[in-house]
Protein backbone atom coordinates (compact mmCIF):
# COMPACT_ATOMS: atom_id res chain seq x y z
CA UNK A 1 0.00 0.00 0.00
CA UNK A 2 1.59 3.80 -1.19
CA UNK A 3 2.48 5.53 2.12
CA UNK A 4 1.65 9.16 1.92
CA UNK A 5 4.93 11.95 2.86
CA UNK A 6 4.45 15.46 2.87
CA UNK A 7 7.44 16.49 0.68
CA UNK A 8 9.84 19.20 1.19
CA UNK A 9 12.52 20.73 -0.74
CA UNK A 10 14.79 17.82 -0.73
CA UNK A 11 12.31 15.89 -2.34
CA UNK A 12 12.11 18.10 -5.60
CA UNK A 13 14.89 16.47 -8.11
CA UNK A 14 12.40 12.59 -7.63
CA UNK A 15 9.07 14.76 -7.84
CA UNK A 16 10.23 16.69 -10.96
CA UNK A 17 11.41 13.01 -12.34
CA UNK A 18 8.18 11.69 -11.82
CA UNK A 19 6.03 14.68 -13.20
CA UNK A 20 8.40 15.09 -16.37
CA UNK A 21 8.07 11.23 -17.20
CA UNK A 22 4.10 11.90 -17.05
CA UNK A 23 4.26 15.21 -18.88
CA UNK A 24 1.51 15.23 -21.66
CA UNK A 25 -0.80 14.70 -18.19
CA UNK A 26 0.92 16.92 -15.58
CA UNK A 27 -0.24 19.92 -16.88
CA UNK A 28 1.81 22.70 -14.87
CA UNK A 29 2.78 20.44 -11.83
CA UNK A 30 6.28 20.24 -13.47
CA UNK A 31 6.46 24.11 -13.45
CA UNK A 32 4.86 24.68 -10.40
CA UNK A 33 7.33 21.90 -8.75
CA UNK A 34 10.50 24.40 -10.00
CA UNK A 35 9.50 27.57 -9.29
CA UNK A 36 7.94 27.28 -5.74
CA UNK A 37 8.83 26.12 -2.66
CA UNK A 38 7.98 22.90 -1.67
CA UNK A 39 7.18 23.36 1.83
CA UNK A 40 3.65 24.94 2.69
CA UNK A 41 4.37 28.20 4.43
CA UNK A 42 0.71 28.87 5.09
CA UNK A 43 0.97 31.44 2.65
CA UNK A 44 -1.25 32.67 -0.48
CA UNK A 45 -0.94 30.57 -3.57
CA UNK A 46 0.83 28.03 -1.81
CA UNK A 47 -0.10 24.38 -0.76
CA UNK A 48 0.99 20.92 0.67
CA UNK A 49 2.24 18.27 -1.41
CA UNK A 50 2.29 15.20 -0.79
CA UNK A 51 3.58 11.75 -2.57
CA UNK A 52 2.94 8.51 -2.30
CA UNK A 53 5.53 5.65 -2.44
CA UNK A 54 6.15 2.37 -2.89
CA UNK A 55 9.51 0.98 -2.52
CA UNK A 56 10.88 4.29 -2.22
CA UNK A 57 9.84 5.21 -5.94
CA UNK A 58 6.47 7.86 -6.04
CA UNK A 59 3.58 6.43 -7.20
CA UNK A 60 1.23 9.38 -6.99
CA UNK A 61 0.87 12.91 -5.89
CA UNK A 62 -1.13 15.32 -4.59
CA UNK A 63 -1.08 19.28 -4.18
CA UNK A 64 -3.91 20.54 -2.07
CA UNK A 65 -3.71 24.34 -2.25
CA UNK A 66 -4.43 26.98 -0.09
CA UNK A 67 -7.83 27.55 -1.30
CA UNK A 68 -9.22 24.00 -1.02
CA UNK A 69 -8.44 22.89 -4.46
CA UNK A 70 -6.58 19.83 -5.47
CA UNK A 71 -4.13 18.95 -8.64
CA UNK A 72 -3.54 15.53 -8.74
CA UNK A 73 -1.15 13.08 -10.60
CA UNK A 74 -1.75 9.45 -9.92
CA UNK A 75 -1.53 7.42 -13.35
CA UNK A 76 -1.96 3.74 -11.17
CA UNK A 77 -5.62 3.38 -10.34
CA UNK A 78 -4.21 1.93 -6.96
CA UNK A 79 -2.30 5.45 -6.14
CA UNK A 80 -5.86 7.34 -7.43
CA UNK A 81 -7.74 6.06 -4.38
CA UNK A 82 -5.45 6.48 -1.82
CA UNK A 83 -4.69 9.86 -3.29
CA UNK A 84 -8.16 10.91 -2.60
CA UNK A 85 -8.14 9.72 0.73
CA UNK A 86 -5.59 11.70 1.77
CA UNK A 87 -7.19 14.72 0.21
CA UNK A 88 -10.42 13.84 2.26
CA UNK A 89 -8.72 13.50 5.24
CA UNK A 90 -6.01 17.01 4.88
CA UNK A 91 -9.16 18.98 3.75
CA UNK A 92 -10.65 18.68 7.89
Amino acid sequence: MPVPEILSNSSASSLERFLVQRAESSFVLPSNARSADLKDHGHLFEGTCAAFLEEEEITGMAVLYWNGMASIQAPEQAAISYVQRWLLRART
